[in-house]
């Protein structure tokens, strides 16, 4: 009995072993195809996840192809805009500089036609002027001495010499020949000897209230001074004489000398200087130059320098 129970044991354990093996083996089975399974699925997945990628990747270079494409777009529009708007900066540009040119080229055609209008202006002027001064010298007063007469002192009869130790006087005769009247006449008159040579002198110009005095001498009007022989040629320009400076004639040379100063209606001054030496025949020498101690002068010099003849 106990032998059966012992090998009944042993079959049951036997029975359950075996049992045991083949749900292991079933489990086995079971596990590897579940391993096989998953391993496709993972590569299954894996060439669904790579086709996808590829996919994206495919769509990734379409789109940066595409971007490319609009860039190549845009690039060429800008390119083509850049190009217009250089053509049109230049074609701006050549217009400025025809332009300029011509402004340029119609400012000096203008600077010529002003410096040419100027030229006509200064010539009209100029002709204006010349014009005025041709009348103003046509209209102007002029004055000349139209004689002399030396005579004896005090009594006035002429004379054709003086005589030793008597003194005398030479009276100068003078007319408006000109156009019009000399305004602010004044006469300067003396008689130098040869022995007052050393008193010779140029007067100066009138100035201050003796500028503005003198006398008027109307067209075709004529004036005489006296210069009487005085032991001071130059102390007496008036009618009264002091009898104590009157000199006698000592024999030396004679001379008569002066000035006769006088304006136009402008202004403008004009002066006749004049000298002149008595001859032994009575006549009257008219001097240009002369010289006394030494130096020469012009008769010119008796007149200020800024008067008209």
């Amino acid at each position: 009995m106990e032998n059966d129970r012992t090998s009944n044991t042993q079959n049951e354990n036997s029975t359950q072993a075996a049992t045991t093996t083949a749900t292991h083996g079933g489990q086995s089975k079971e596990t590897s195809e579940s391993s096989n399974n998953k391993k496709e699925n993972w590569f299954s997945k894996l060439n669904r996840n790579t086709k996808e990628v590829t996919k994206d990747i495919t769509f990734v270079h379409l789109l940066e192809i595409c971007a490319f494409g609009v860039g190549c777009v845009v690039a060429g529009i800008y390119y083509y805009q850049l190009q217009e708007m250089s053509a049109q900066t230049r074609l701006l540009g050549e217009q400025a500089n025809r332009s300029v040119i011509e402004n340029i080229g119609n400012a000096i055609s203008t600077k010529r036609q002003l410096d040419a209008l100027q030229q006509q202006t200064k010539a009209a002027q100029d002709s204006v002027r010349t014009i005025q001064k041709q009348f103003r010298l046509q209209q102007r007063p002029v004055i000349r001495i139209i004689d002399r007469w030396l005579l004896s002192f005090p009594d006035g009869a002429k004379i054709t010499n003086p005589e030793i130790g008597k003194p005398f006087h030479v009276s100068i005769h003078f007319q408006n020949v000109g156009m019009s009247d000399a305004l602010k006449l004044r006469v300067h008159y003396h008689i130098l000897l040869g022995s007052q040579a050393s008193q010779f002198k140029i007067e100066p110009e009138e100035r201050g209230e003796d500028a503005g005095a003198g006398d008027v001498l109307e067209r075709g009007g004529e004036s005489v001074v006296s210069a009487v022989s005085l032991r001071e040629p130059y102390s007496r320009e008036e009618v009264h004489v002091d009898p104590e400076q009157v000199m006698g004639w000592d024999g030396t040379a004679v001379w008569v000398l002066g000035r006769i100063s006088y304006e136009d209606v402008y202004g403008t001054k004009y002066c006749l200087p004049y000298m002149n030496r008595l001859l032994p025949t009575g006549a009257w020498g008219m001097t240009v130059t002369f010289n006394f101690q030494g130096k020469r002068y012009k008769t010119s010099q008796l007149c200020p320098p800024d008067t008209q003849r």
